[in-house]
């Protein structure tokens, strides 16, 4: 889901997220992993949305190179994609981080 800034996920969040199940990706899908450093105490990105440029930037990149349409890239990114407010679900998460990159395309 196309979103103007980094989603965070949270077991606290009402309302949808924009989390896909990994068996509902279209066939060709391309997944790329994302690893990151927080550019704020608060968030991992900046007011301006730095980071969520660059991440852009690099799915196209990414698309372009491996000569497939960019509404085939999906973005795994941690924020995003591991519970953030609850501790064991974090820990699990962060846990699985190397199972998560083997199941990317890059």
């Amino acid at each position: 889901a196309a979103q103007d800034k980094i989603p965070r996920r949270s077991c606290k969040d009402e309302g949808p997220t924009p989390q896909l199940d990994a068996s509902d990706l279209p066939e060709g899908a391309r997944l790329i992993f994302f690893s990151q450093r927080w550019l704020t105490l608060s968030h991992p990105d900046d007011d301006k949305g730095t980071k969520r440029t660059a991440i852009v930037d690099a799915a196209e990149a990414y698309a372009k190179q491996a000569d497939v349409e960019l509404e085939q890239i999906y973005i795994w990114f941690d924020l995003a994609c591991i519970e953030q407010d609850d501790l064991a679900e974090l820990v699990r998460g962060v846990n699985s981080l190397g199972l998560y990159i083997t199941a990317c395309d890059a």
